[in-house]
């Protein structure tokens, strides 16, 4: 049987930052099953099942200085734009 650990769905894994470098922490275990399924495609037996794992919690923190400054860039929003619900229409 090939090893599929690394198997993602398209979009699903995070290719930067502390989600990418820590993914083996986070991502947990995948699980599944085998069949075997008659030509109509119905399934006749199960062969296999594997109970899938949820991943581990992660936390950090942020240097008390980078924060600071993290927030005031984030506070400044003149420059945000939106699009109105339903109107599909900018506003600031």
């Amino acid at each position: 049987m090939p090893n599929t650990a690394r198997f993602r769905f398209a979009g699903c894994l995070d290719f930067t930052g502390l989600e990418y470098i820590h993914d083996d922490i986070l991502s947990g275990k995948s699980g599944g099953e085998i069949w075997v399924v008659d030509p109509a495609a119905s399934r006749v037996k199960r062969v296999a099942q594997k109970t899938p794992e949820p991943g581990a919690d992660f936390q950090c923190s942020l240097d008390i200085n980078l924060q600071r400054v993290a927030e005031e860039q984030l506070s400044v929003k003149k420059d945000l734009v939106g699009l109105r619900r339903g109107t599909r229409r900018a506003h600031r």
